[in-house]
């Protein structure tokens, strides 16, 4: 995202692009979280 929106190369749909990817990413990572946590709870009960 750095290199698109420099100075030297503006690249207005690159940094949209990876701004987008890293914000899924960001997403995608609490969600994995939140699945670890769930399963940690439903396995502490059972057990």
């Amino acid at each position: 995202m750095a290199g698109a929106s420099g100075d030297t190369n503006p690249n207005p749909q690159a940094h949209a692009q990876g701004r987008r990817k890293a914000v899924w990413a960001g997403i995608s990572l609490a969600a994995l979280a939140g699945l670890a946590i769930i399963v940690g709870a439903v396995l502490s009960f059972a057990g």
